[in-house]
């Protein structure tokens, strides 16, 4: 069982990088396991070259001075990977990463017994 920091962190950088599929069906298959939470959240999605960054944080603070509650998930980290996952702007607690990692890891494992392809390779989306 992954119980600590350090175990969920290699548990999530130790994903194998070489079996790619060109479809998202490994994705939508691991998301429905997850209960299919996207479809309970607003998003947004910021994506480009250059500007995310400091887009993500203008639409968070606008978002927050209307009361909302939000939600980060940003690529690199800085210092720590909890800086990835923010609540407001706080970075995730260590523990609250290890639960999420408790939490898909038996989803993996099933994913990866029973589809072909296995289960995604890059977990870097963790469920909310």
């Amino acid at each position: 069982m992954i119980d600590t920091y350090s175990a969920a962190l290699a548990f999530i950088h130790g994903r194998t990088q070489f079996k790619k599929a060109p479809t998202l069906s490994r994705m939508r298959q691991f998301l429905h396991e997850l209960g299919d939470p996207q479809l309970k959240v607003a998003g947004i999605h910021v994506a480009g070259t250059n500007g995310k960054g400091s887009t993500v944080a203008n639409l968070r603070e606008l978002f927050m001075a209307d009361g909302l509650t939000v939600g980060t998930f940003t690529s690199p980290f800085i210092v720590r990977f909890n800086e990835r996952i923010s609540v407001d702007g706080t970075p995730i607690s260590d523990e609250e990463l290890v639960g999420l990692v408790q939490q898909i890891q038996p989803i993996v494992a099933k994913l990866d017994a029973t589809l072909a392809s296995g289960a995604p390779q890059n977990l870097r989306s963790l469920p909310q």
